[in-house]
């Protein structure tokens, strides 16, 4: 329905006329009482403070961009027509990668997108959601609840393909997928809640998962979390500038084969997790 952002400032001597270049509208001085002044551009500060958190709307699009559709028994539905409906329930969640620039490479034109690591769940009523499966990720459970999440990097398999050796990328394919599938048998359907967390960084990543109900799942994650970064590492180096995509290359090469080398890694761990 909106899009609500909010904004973290710091120095450590304070603001003396900074001029924040910023497209949120609406803002409101979450920390402080200092006034807020709108500009030409986003918003003048002044303060003695030496954090400053703000949060606003935004009418733009975010750099990835999600939806979610729905079957039950294999014809397209609106949730709000399948609430309360019994039958084969198969929620997709989308996710589109926004930012990406092209470059010629070798005199071919490659699309490169910014990596940004993704972290999708779902929480689903057992009393209500039977033979829960997805088609790239885990399932465990609570008490209550089957608990859904996958971890993808969105629109990056199109950039690496023609980057990366096949070889390389064949075991991590499974990471490289924009379109979560969660199927399950609902009876009486109500909403499951899903849940997305993306970063550039896979360490706020995981920050941002520690009071979820995902957190237990992504830390499996931390044997994977050196290659992975080194995946995003090199795909920065090539998305930042045409003069690091040879370096940048050679990154992303030795990124993907530790990933590879650490998915069997992560396989076992979550068997672990599993039991």
């Amino acid at each position: 329905n909106k899009t609500t952002v909010s904004d973290t400032l710091h120095s450590d001597s304070g603001f003396s006329n900074y001029d924040d270049k910023s497209d949120v509208a609406d803002a409101q001085n979450l920390k402080s009482t200092d006034p807020l002044t709108k500009s030409s551009d986003g918003y003048t500060w002044n303060t003695t403070e030496k954090d400053i958190y703000y949060q606003g709307t935004y009418s733009g699009d975010l750099p990835l961009g999600i939806s979610i559709s729905y079957t039950l028994d294999g014809k397209s539905i609106s949730e709000e027509d399948l609430v309360g409906k019994s039958g084969h329930v198969v929620i997709s969640i989308t996710m589109d990668n926004k930012k990406y620039k092209y470059y010629n490479v070798n005199g071919k034109t490659e699309k490169i997108a910014m990596p940004i690591a993704a972290v999708a769940g779902a929480m689903l009523n057992k009393d209500v959601f039977k033979n829960v499966t997805v088609n790239e990720g885990n399932v465990t459970s609570d008490s209550a609840h089957d608990i859904v999440a996958s971890v993808c990097l969105p629109g990056m398999k199109e950039s690496l393909t023609n980057l990366v050796s096949s070889k390389a990328l064949e075991t991590i394919d499974q990471y490289l997928n924009d379109e979560i599938v969660i199927e399950a048998d609902a009876t009486e359907y109500e909403a499951p809640e899903i849940m997305l967390a993306a970063s550039t960084d896979t360490e706020e990543l995981k920050t941002e998962l520690a009071g979820t109900d995902l957190a237990s799942v992504w830390s499996d994650m931390d044997k994977l979390q050196n290659a992975t970064q080194e995946l995003i590492d090199g795909s920065k180096a090539l998305y930042d500038g045409a003069d690091q995509l040879s370096t940048g290359a050679s990154q992303l090469d030795d990124g993907a084969q530790k990933l590879v080398d650490g998915a069997t890694t992560l396989s076992n761990g979550a068997d672990q997790l599993s039991t």
